[in-house]
């Protein structure tokens, strides 16, 4: 019975929060809502500004890496699943804005508009239909990498990717 109850005891450690990672979340959050919420001639000066804008998503990425682990056998399952819970979710949230923006956009803009809009799309620019989507689509890249990294020991590989990706 004491080994079942060690185990238990283990297991219910695991699962507890770290405080300083919500204390984190939460001043990111602060500060997204701060960075975002106000323009420059509103009260935040625009160095504050820019100095929100050096770390606040920066910050949550940081808390994304240090939280990652690789839960999945292959890389084939991780893929399959990386793409499933942030690859599609930032199309399909990019498809219904752009169901909705298109007609007002193409109006205003006309083609060149447009492809603006879908170039940002496709490279995960702030001005895509969806606007700031951006970090879904570098999540996944992220994580890739990150996976590629760590499960199979490819240092130099997942340097060369993210330069390749950075680069595109």
């Amino acid at each position: 019975e004491l080994g079942e109850f060690q185990i238990m005891e283990v297991t219910s450690m695991e699962k507890q929060r770290i405080e300083w990672i919500d204390y984190a979340k939460a001043i990111g959050i602060f500060l997204v809502i701060v960075g975002h919420g106000f323009a420059p001639e509103e009260g935040l000066d625009l160095f504050s500004r820019n100095f929100i804008y050096a770390f606040h998503m920066p910050l949550f990425f940081f808390i994304s890496g240090f939280l990652f682990r690789i839960k999945e056998t292959g890389f084939i399952r991780f893929s399959r699943n990386n793409i499933k819970s942030i690859l599609v979710p930032y199309i399909l949230l990019n498809m219904l804005a752009a169901i909705i923006i298109t007609p007002p956009l193409a109006y205003s803009q006309g083609f060149e508009g447009l492809y603006d809009r879908c170039v940002e799309f496709i490279i995960g620019g702030g001005h895509s239909f969806a606007g700031a989507s951006w970090f879904l689509l570098a999540m996944f890249w992220v994580r890739t990498i990150a996976y590629i990294s760590l499960k199979y020991n490819k240092v130099l590989l997942a340097t060369i990717l993210s330069i390749a990706i950075t680069y595109c």
